[in-house]
């Protein structure tokens, strides 16, 4: 076991854990996308900053994404200082940039993790008064629609399905703010649990 001090605040957890993971059964609030229970962490959309201070006398402390950090004894990490706040709030408001704003009509809408992660961060406005950044979708089989315009780049779809369904057709392409995750060109994927990527 471990003791660990989050916003002043002492718990024992087991030590080694995912810290994101233990915020999480600890019911505190932190945004996340990229991390899974069953898939692991990748730290690819920076939701779950927070501030680790390396002992009782650094008062800077430095942002680390919680979903790569691994807890252990006598950690000190705050979750509600203003610098990771102010990080997450940020990172939100760039992916809401070029995301679609029709949650009324969106499949989605209401039972949103996107949602839920944008009112938890404290985002609420668009201040982006230019052309959106747009993708064409592909087809990738009847069971799947894809929706690139969406996408919020949490890299769950390629890592199921090269993880556990065994595909190697479904891939990411481009960088920074033109990842693209489809295939080489249309077609139906060839895994047949391809299905499951509807549920990721």
């Amino acid at each position: 076991m471990a003791t660990i001090e989050i916003d002043g605040k002492e718990y024992e957890v087991e030590a080694g854990k995912n810290l994101l993971h233990v915020a999480l059964s600890l019911g505190l609030n932190l945004p996340y996308f990229c991390w899974h229970p069953a898939l692991g962490s990748v730290g690819a959309c920076r939701q779950c900053a927070v501030k680790q201070y390396k002992d009782k006398d650094d008062q800077h402390g430095r942002l680390v994404m919680a979903c790569m950090t691994p807890v252990n004894d006598g950690m000190r990490i705050t979750v509600e200082d203003q610098e990771s706040k102010t990080f997450r709030a940020t990172v939100i408001e760039s992916l809401m940039t070029n995301h679609p704003h029709d949650c009324p009509i969106c499949d989605e809408g209401g039972e949103c993790h996107l949602q839920d992660m944008t009112v938890m961060s404290g985002h609420n406005y668009r201040d982006y008064r230019f052309k959106k950044r747009t993708f064409n979708n592909q087809y990738l089989g009847p069971h799947i629609n894809h929706e690139m315009n969406r996408c919020i780049t949490c890299y769950r779809c390629v890592r199921f399905y090269r993880d556990y369904a065994g595909g190697r057709d479904l891939d990411e392409y481009a960088s920074k703010n033109h990842v693209y995750f489809g295939r080489f060109e249309d077609g139906v994927l060839e895994s047949e649990f391809s299905g499951n990527l509807v549920e990721v």
